[in-house]
């Protein structure tokens, strides 16, 4: 009996590619429906219960050359000094780059939860007497009791006056010294007037907290509500940054100095004249330049687990940092572009808002404004934290005398871990 001969079914196309090409075209076809899908059915973060949102202008940061010949003293600062009538008639040519904040012509939803206690349903008992005056704090023995400075005691004469010059201006050891004496001088008044603010009896001020990077307000809702429980404020503000959270997702500008300027603009929105101010991490930044660029505003500081002098920040120079961070914003433009994530990165916080924040920020000059600050601060760390040195919250501390620190063992989050051991620290 005769076989009968198999017939070999023709391959296919697919099944005459290489295996490493189907994978190539299966990658391709899923990147495109990635891509089909994201903008034909966008995902967009929604406000949730807790949350409210308001619409603010839009700022971004334009870095200016500005000659001292043309300067107008009243809206252009170098080195937040006005420029001098004498430099600006004098004809030189010379000037210095200023950064300037200006307005994009469109407005921008800024999220934010208001914690009250209404909201929490709780009765709250007041933080500080109704006459301002707080507690005496227990002596620790061997150590002077600490007494309140009333404001009209505050000492008004300059370090000259306080240290005269000595006889000899030719000796170094006396020129040490009278500069020694002036350090001296103003730690103890920008003490003194911390002091005294910090014991006014601010309590009905609402707090204004900001989160860092790769995190939206959510992270601070925890803390929020303990400083709410335990009646140190009576209310707590809350804003997603742009770029996280349900708050605008494009921004033109998302550096730590256009978002300063956008946090007045909620304040502004929401009828609230001034605030304490709380920054965690990058919100640390933010922060600061609020209480540079708007200090009677700000009544008092808190940085916690927050980035500080450039220095201390990833290789320590702005040029180095700047050409890091653009290789991270690339990888993550890569990703959020390219990967085939079906939106899911574009509501997260992971993202290139995230990357954009830290390559669009300056932080040369925080210590500057570490400095310049007279008024209350708090500044938390912990001293194993690695995204912010703890080293940069010790330099901080050093800068402003009259800091109360709180720093613990722990890393970046242990705060965020610990939200009661936050409040508890920061409401006293």
């Amino acid at each position: 009996m005769k076989k009968r001969a198999k017939t070999i079914p023709e391959k296919t196309l697919w099944q005459r590619l290489p295996i490493r090409w189907r994978v190539i075209f299966l990658l391709i076809a899923l990147i495109a429906a990635s891509y089909g899908f994201r903008h034909i059915f966008p995902l967009v973060p929604k406000l949730g219960a807790d949350r409210q949102a308001v619409a603010v202008e839009e700022l971004s940061v334009e870095s200016v050359w500005v000659s001292t010949d043309e300067a107008s003293a009243t809206s252009i600062e170098i080195g937040g000094q006005a420029v001098p009538e004498t430099l600006k008639k004098s004809g030189r040519v010379n000037g210095a780059y200023v950064s300037q904040l200006q307005t994009t012509g469109r407005k921008i939803r800024i999220a934010y939860a208001d914690w009250t206690p209404e909201k929490l349903g709780r009765t709250t008992r007041p933080a500080v007497p109704a006459d301002g005056s707080v507690p005496a704090k227990e002596s620790v023995p061997g150590e002077a009791p600490s007494a309140v400075v009333p404001a009209e005691n505050f000492s008004e004469k300059s370090a000259e006056s306080a240290f005269p010059p000595p006889e000899d201006e030719n000796s170094v050891l006396d020129a040490a010294a009278r500069k020694v004496g002036e350090f001296y001088e103003i730690s103890r008044r920008k003490i003194a007037a911390a002091r005294h603010n910090r014991n006014r009896g601010d309590a009905d001020v609402p707090v204004l907290m900001i989160h860092g990077a790769a995190r939206d307000g959510s992270s601070l809702y925890e803390a929020a509500r303990e400083l709410v429980r335990s009646g140190a404020a009576t209310r707590v503000i809350v804003p997603d940054l742009p770029g996280a959270g349900v708050s605008e997702r494009d921004a033109a500008d998302y550096s730590i100095e256009a978002v300063a300027g956008e946090m007045f603009g909620l304040l502004d929105a929401l009828g609230i004249p001034e605030v304490h101010v709380l920054g965690f991490g990058q919100g640390g930044g933010v922060a600061l330049y609020m209480a540079h660029n708007a200090p009677e505003r700000v009544k008092s500081l808190a940085l916690v687990s927050s980035t500080g002098a450039q220095e201390f920040e990833l290789l320590g120079n702005h040029i180095v940092n700047k050409i890091v961070y653009t290789f991270h914003l690339g990888f993550f433009k890569i990703v959020q572009d390219v990967f085939p994530h079906f939106g899911l990165m574009d509501i997260g916080n992971v993202n290139k808002a995230y990357a954009r924040m830290l390559w669009d920020s300056d932080v040369s000059d925080l210590k500057l404004f570490v400095r310049e600050w007279n008024g209350p601060i708090f500044i938390a760390h912990g001293n194993d934290d690695l995204p912010a040195p703890f080293d940069a919250a010790e330099y901080s501390a050093k800068l402003a005398p009259q800091a109360v620190t709180h720093f613990v063992r722990g890393g970046h989050s242990v705060f965020l871990e610990n939200p009661q051991l936050l409040a508890g620290e920061y409401a006293q």
